[in-house]
C-alpha cells in the first residue's frame, strides 16, 4: 500500500489519511518513505518536515527537536560516508 505524508496526502487526496501519523514520539521525528515526496522526515503529525522532493520548505521545529535532527542528520552523514 502507498503511504503518504500529510501535505502529499491532502495535496491528492484533499484529505489527510494519517498514513504517516503516531510513528514517532513528540520529541521525536522519523525517516518515512512516501509515495509523493520520496525520503523524508515527518513529525509525530505525520507531517513532512524535508528535506524531500515534492516540498520546498523551511525546518521549523522547536529547538529541542531542532537539535535532534541536526545530530541525526550529522549521523547520516557519517554513516553514508563510512560505510
Amino acid at each position: 500500500m502507498a503511504d503518504f505524508c500529510q501535505q502529499c496526502s491532502i495535496e491528492h487526496f484533499n484529505k489527510d489519511f494519517e498514513d504517516m501519523a503516531m510513528l514517532c514520539t513528540e520529541e521525536e521525528i522519523v525517516q518515512v518513505l512516501c509515495e509523493g515526496c520520496g525520503p523524508t522526515w515527518v513529525v509525530r503529525s505525520g507531517q513532512c518536515i524535508g528535506p524531500c522532493l515534492a516540498h520546498n520548505h523551511p525546518l521549523k521545529l522547536e529547538d529541542k527537536r531542532q537539535r535532534k535532527f541536526s545530530k541525526m542528520k550529522q549521523f547520516i552523514y557519517w554513516l553514508e560516508m563510512h560505510v
